[in-house]
């Protein structure tokens, strides 16, 4: 009779008997309405778990892309030396291009340094996509080898859809960084 007088009327308070519920929490027709926002909380996932996995991928990648340079460095500088840049430029690169890719990872390990590691990852990601598209374009009298690792084995359309979704996920994180710092305050504030 409990039960149905739960769902008739409409009462969640009556849908527990002795702290065992009957009806599970999360069925959205057995709530309040006033708990609405509560159940699409916890469907919806919060922009700091978001934000952390893209994060998460971002350092994977960096991480990856600099220590395949380090480990064959020799075959890494032949690379760069095979670029359409200038030689002053290629010479700088070698070193800037790792070194970038172990700090960008590092910035966005920690909390406290993530927002400036976000930026650093997309000016990282769109001068790699905008070389990525200067190279498709047939800007260069010839189409240098690309990055090293199993990143090598990808074609320049494939590397230009890699680098164009890390790219887009980081604008994803760098928009949904207030909507994060915005929860911290407010679950402060509690």
């Amino acid at each position: 009779m409990i039960i149905f007088r739960c769902l008739l009327n409409y009462q969640p308070e009556l849908c527990v008997i002795k702290n065992i519920e009957i009806l599970p929490p999360h069925f959205k027709i057995y709530r309040k309405v006033s708990d609405a926002s509560t159940y699409n909380s916890n469907i919806k996932m919060k922009p700091e778990t978001t934000i952390q996995i893209i994060c998460t991928l971002l350092v994977f990648l960096f991480v990856y892309a600099a220590i395949s340079k380090l480990t064959d460095f020799a075959g890494f500088t032949e690379d760069m030396y095979n670029q359409p840049l200038p030689h002053f430029l290629k010479s700088i690169l070698i070193w800037a291009v790792p070194a970038a890719e172990l700090m960008i990872a590092g910035l966005l390990i920690f909390d406290a340094t993530r927002l400036a590691g976000l930026y650093a990852s997309l000016v990282l990601m769109a001068a790699f996509t905008f070389y990525t598209v200067v190279v498709l374009v047939h800007f260069f009298k010839y189409i240098p080898c690309s990055c090293g690792g199993i990143i090598k084995n990808l074609s320049w359309p494939q590397h230009l859809l890699l680098n164009v979704f890390f790219l887009l996920i980081t604008v994803v994180a760098i928009f949904m960084y207030p909507l994060k710092r915005e929860n911290y305050k407010s679950e402060q504030s509690l």
